[in-house]
């Protein structure tokens, strides 16, 4: 055998071994995952196609969802609200997210901005696995885990980069048809 030869062995089992620990390590960040979170990794990573309605973060097409999917629709849809390039947009988005009992009161709507709006447009991009995409976030757990008809008020905790879950309250707003709003966000 040639130098040569030898040179170019030496350098394809290198790159085996390389792939051979990039495949472990994969594997150990999908265990990880599958760990965190509450649907399976790849329901995670792409959920099924939501409308972000102007009116609301459920649109009327998509009444087939579940209790549990429609939970997730809001957080997914403060989310979009947060990486929308136009502030005033967006905030506009954000607002609808929210229980009308958090919006009615004099202050509520500056009160939103300046605390709520200003957090989540900062850190947005910590519960996103893919930059920009607001359905790429991970819900680390929900209470109660499977929300049904009945129930009032539920938790949505989001994984976020560098820190424990951070929780989403949502409770049912009779001004929006019973529909799942926020009532504290503290993304």
């Amino acid at each position: 055998m040639s130098d040569g030869e030898d040179a170019t062995r030496a350098d394809l089992s290198g790159v085996v071994a390389a792939l051979r620990e990039l495949t472990a390590e994969v594997a150990r960040l999908r265990e990880v995952v599958s760990q965190l979170t509450t649907v399976p990794v790849s329901r995670a990573a792409a959920p099924a196609p939501l409308a972000l309605a102007t009116s609301a973060p459920v649109a009327e097409s998509d009444a087939h969802l579940t209790e549990r999917e429609r939970c997730l629709a809001v957080v997914r849809a403060l989310l979009a609200a947060a990486v929308t390039e136009d502030d005033d947009q967006g905030f506009a988005a954000f607002v609808k997210c929210f229980h009308s009992d958090r919006t009615d009161a004099p202050r509520a709507i500056p009160s939103l901005r300046e605390f709520s709006w200003r957090s989540i447009r900062r850190t947005v991009a910590s519960y996103l696995t893919v930059p920009g995409d607001a359905s790429s976030f991970i819900p680390a757990r929900l209470d109660p885990p499977e929300p049904s008809a009945s129930d009032r008020s539920m938790k949505v905790f989001v994984a976020c980069a560098g820190r424990s879950p951070v929780p989403v309250a949502l409770k049912r707003d009779k001004a929006a048809g019973d529909a799942w709003r926020a009532t504290d966000c503290s993304l």
